[in-house]
């Protein structure tokens, strides 16, 4: 199941579905970035597309081993390389991997400042049972992941149409650039000419001295 999300700019050769499978990937990528969940390009976030073939957007590394390890796990923390998260749809993984990121956040900050105090078993099996974001009835994380879709539209949408842009967008998105181009211009000469200033102002006593 895929959130709907517009889908403007769709490539002749992507079904709707697979489009839109695509673009909440292209989604999930901005929603990484956002929060800093970045390590330069080694990031990896991948979908099953839509079809009767089994097609992934990226391949996973050591594929059988990882399957073997995972067992009926919805996450996994590896030895030596982070977080691991997987699912049915992409705003319940999501979820999952930001419940288990922000576990080991609290974990580290807690054991910073001396002995943790331990949660006994049954809370935290209540806590997993009232965790309501994981639930399809509840949503199954797809308002916070929508929320988040919000954020980072708000910031640069460009990633939901990746056709080439007119010559009329390619203009209006250099009128910023240039814009800003002539203002940092009038600022830099503007220092110049108080810099310039400035040292003649300071100049001037040195030079009356050296005349005596």
């Amino acid at each position: 199941m895929v959130a709907s999300l517009p889908l403007a700019g769709r490539l002749p050769r992507f079904s709707a579905e697979e489009w839109a499978a695509r673009v909440q990937l292209a989604a999930c990528y901005r929603i990484f970035a956002h929060l800093g969940w970045t390590e330069l390009i080694y990031n990896h976030i991948t979908v099953r597309l839509p079809g009767p073939e089994t097609h992934f957007t990226v391949h996973a590394d050591d594929g059988p081993r990882l399957v073997r390890n995972i067992g009926d796990r919805p996450a996994v923390i590896l030895r030596s390389h982070g977080l691991l998260a997987w699912g049915d749809i992409v705003p319940r993984t999501f979820a999952i991997l930001w419940l288990l990121n922000r576990a080991c956040e609290v974990q580290v900050a807690s054991m910073a400042m001396g002995a943790v105090i331990e949660v006994p078993e049954d809370v935290q099996a209540k806590c997993t049972r009232d965790s309501l974001q994981f639930s399809p009835t509840f949503g199954a994380g797809q308002d916070m992941f929508d929320a988040l879709i919000r954020v980072v539209d708000r910031i640069d949408p460009s990633y939901r149409n990746w056709l080439r842009p007119s010559a009329a967008q390619r203009v209006r998105s250099r009128a910023p650039a240039k814009r800003a181009t002539a203002l940092f211009r009038r600022a830099i000469s503007a220092a110049h000419r108080r810099t310039r200033q400035c040292v003649g102002t300071c100049m001037r006593p040195c030079a009356r001295a050296t005349t005596r």
